[in-house]
């Protein structure tokens, strides 16, 4: 069944499009009972073919693993060869056994198709008749449906535009009478979805019958077929039994482990090399720390307490700062009270026994690696004196470092600075100022102007020469960033603007005066052309057969219309204007015989060079006048 309903027709009724999916499953499922038959028949044909065929086909297998198995080579294809021998035995006794086993079996196969075949043809049938009843029943329920609401639409919208419906007013349908026809046709689609109901019920349990008649076949059939193979266990047991002696003997790893020996796949050349960081063939450039040392910023939970962090600036001209783990930290104040002790007396405790402790530390500090190399992180140089790390060694083979404070010193309005309460604790604070829209929604924004963020970051040296040269080294970066002049404007001022306007002005201006100079100079041209044309006289008027036809020449002469633009002088001289005026009037086409070419003096024509002076001085005036 090729031919789909419409989603329309399947929702007009309650699970009728279950019942077709339901119907589409009966059907398939007779396809691939069908598909089935043929797979078991091309089996079975091909166990029917001829001896020499079916010995091919084991050829084939036994050829295939031979070559497999001198691939494998050795011991692992050893594995192959009882499942050759099986082949090579099966090849045999299959050409003997197959005209019994597979012609009783392609009798009955065959016998299935061809009833399954007429099966399917005759359920199509049935179900696409059943169908077109039921697609045609609701296409026609659907279109009285459709015209019952067109005459019901058109009844209502005259009463809404008109209430007082004027008694000659006529309808063409009457809604009651597309009422009676829905009902009837609604019981007719009634009567005919019953009966497909109980068509397609009965033609189910007609498939059902016939199902268990196929799996009733195919089971005789494959009983047939054990009963034909039974009689070949003694031979096959022989082969099977020697594939489980040779599985029960053979280990399972020792075939790996001869490949791997023949291809020396653990080469310890080739995986046991250690990679080290100065093998990799790209070479990290670092970047030079400008400054580093020891801060304090102020802890999160107490107000008085500070914590010391390392801090760095690097010279892409950023500010880090890096917190010290808890078992770090007693260790960097041991040493920084000692850097702050005199000289005499870290002589004189040079023996003590805290003293003593400290360079454990130190030394222990020194020869064990740490994840993190920071200041903390303490040597001896050559002098016998402890000091910090120098910047390469510091941040050389560390991890990926989380810093606690990071701050761009080339961003702008940032500012470093002492904090005027605390100038006795050596503290000082950096700001950075930044804009930010004022609250109100998302239109807040465009009607309110822009409020300054500020965000401060106090640090507190050891003592006031730390304090002095972190703020000489910070202010110092910071002006490196400054820009030396302002940016170029983007858009022109208004006094270039204007100067630009007044340029403009002037140069229309000197145009125009230029253009009424030339008008003038032509226009005294004019008046003298006007002024020999005003000398001479018009062209007679041409000659006629009878006094109608001139009377009536010259009545035309003065209705014509505008399309065929004969040009006609103004009698009146002494009333003409300084200018010639002339009028445009019309030729009609429909009597050509009326006006005939005039005879004209030749003493009266202008010459050559006058025509067409005056012509373009006519078309200079159209200008100036459109202009």
């Amino acid at each position: 069944m090729t031919d789909k309903i419409s989603d329309e027709l399947l929702q007009l009724w309650p699970y009728a499009s279950d019942q077709f999916v339901q119907i589409m499953s009966v059907l398939n499922r007779l396809t691939t009972w069908k598909a089935v038959t043929n797979t078991l028949l091309n089996y079975f044909g091909t166990l029917q073919d001829t001896e020499r065929q079916l010995g091919k086909e084991h050829e084939k297998l036994h050829k295939s693993l031979e070559k497999l198995e001198h691939s494998l080579g050795g011991e692992s294809g050893a594995v192959l060869r009882p499942w050759r021998n099986y082949a090579q035995f099966f090849e045999c006794e299959y050409l003997s056994t197959e005209n019994l086993v597979a012609t009783s079996a392609l009798r009955h196969l065959k016998a299935l198709k061809a009833e399954i075949k007429r099966k399917i043809c005759q359920c199509e049938s049935d179900i696409k008749s059943y169908k077109n009843g039921v697609v045609k029943a609701r296409n026609l329920t659907l279109s009285g449906i459709s015209v019952y609401e067109r005459n019901l639409s058109k009844r209502s919208n005259a009463l809404k535009t008109d209430s007082g419906v004027s008694l000659g007013t006529t309808y063409t349908s009457d809604p009651w009478l597309s009422e009676r026809s829905l009902y009837y046709q609604l019981q007719m689609m009634v009567k005919g979805e019953n009966d497909f109901q109980k068509s397609i019920q009965a033609l189910f349990e007609n498939i059902a019958t016939f199902d268990s008649y196929i799996v009733a076949t195919i089971m005789q059939t494959m009983n047939e077929f054990s009963t034909a193979r039974i009689s070949q266990w003694e031979s096959m047991q022989k082969h099977l039994t020697s594939v489980q002696s040779f599985s029960a003997l053979s280990e399972p790893a020792a075939h790996f482990e001869v490949f791997s020996s023949a291809h020396h796949i653990h080469s310890p050349e080739i995986w046991q090399q250690t990679r080290t960081l100065q093998d990799f063939p790209y070479q990290v450039r670092e970047i030079q720390i400008l400054k580093h040392g020891v801060l304090h910023i102020p802890s999160k939970f107490s107000k008085n307490s500070w914590l010391p962090v390392v801090a760095v600036i690097t010279e892409t001209g950023f500010f880090h700062c890096f917190k010290i783990s808890a078992h770090k930290h007693s260790r960097l104040m041991e040493w920084i009270a000692q850097q702050q002790m005199p000289k005499e007396m870290a002589d004189n405790e040079l023996n003590s026994p805290a003293k003593s402790f400290l360079q454990s530390e130190i030394e222990s500090v020194t020869s064990t690696s740490t994840t993190w190399p920071s200041l903390s992180t303490l040597r001896k140089s050559q002098s016998n004196s402890i000091q910090p790390l120098s910047p390469e060694e510091v941040y050389r083979g560390a991890d990926r470092p989380s810093a606690a404070i990071s701050v761009g010193l080339k961003q702008p309005r940032i500012t470093i600075q002492l904090v005027p309460e605390k100038s006795n604790q050596h503290i000082f604070e950096l700001i950075i100022q930044r804009r930010r829209p004022r609250s109100g929604g998302f239109f807040g924004a465009w009607a309110r102007p822009s409020v300054d963020a500020w965000t401060r970051f106090e640090f507190k040296a050891s003592n006031e020469l730390e304090l002095i040269e972190w703020l000489a080294a910070l202010q110092g970066r910071i002006q490196n960033f400054v820009p030396q002049g302002p940016p170029s404007p983007l858009f022109k001022s208004q006094q270039s603007i204007e100067k630009s306007v007044e340029a403009m002005i002037k140069e229309h201006h000197e145009r125009a005066l230029t253009d009424i100079v030339h008008t003038n100079t032509l226009h005294s041209q004019n008046q003298q052309l006007l002024s020999r044309i005003r000398q001479a006289t018009l062209p007679n008027p041409p000659l006629s057969t009878s006094q109608h036809e001139a009377e009536s020449q010259s009545m035309s002469l003065s209705t014509l219309k505008s399309d065929s633009c004969v040009i006609s002088h103004d009698e009146c001289h002494s009333a003409m204007p300084d200018t010639l005026s002339y009028k445009t009037v019309s030729m009609p086409e429909s009597k050509p015989s009326i006006y005939t070419t005039p005879r004209v003096n030749k003493d009266h024509i202008l010459n050559a060079d006058e025509e067409t002076k005056l012509q373009e001085c006519t078309a200079h005036s159209k200008t100036i006048v459109a202009a």
